[in-house]
Parts: C-alpha cells; sequence; structure tokens
C-alpha cells in the first residue's frame, strides 16, 4: 500500500527524495487526477484503435 501511494504521489509532484516527508493530501490529490487523465486516454485511445 505505500508504495502505490508513493506511485500515486509522484504523479503528483512529489519528489520522494530521502529527506522528504510523507506525501500530503494535496500532491495526493494531484496525483489521482493524473492517473484518472491517464487512464481516460488510454480507454479513448482503445475505442479509436477499434474503429
Amino acid at each position: 500500500m505505500a508504495q502505490a501511494v508513493r506511485w500515486i504521489a509522484r504523479l503528483g509532484g512529489y519528489q520522494d527524495r530521502k529527506n522528504d516527508p510523507p506525501p500530503g493530501a494535496e500532491v495526493l490529490w494531484r496525483g489521482l487526477h493524473h492517473l484518472h487523465d491517464m487512464t481516460e486516454t488510454w480507454k479513448l485511445s482503445q475505442l479509436v484503435g477499434k474503429s
């Protein structure tokens, strides 16, 4: 679970350096938003490829 949170946080701009504090709610929100955009783009590309 901790690794998944870090991956999402990195999508939101978290640097994940050695001395950085844990990611906060805002960076996680941005990461989730970016992940959502990426999945929607992938779904659209699958629809276009089938046409």
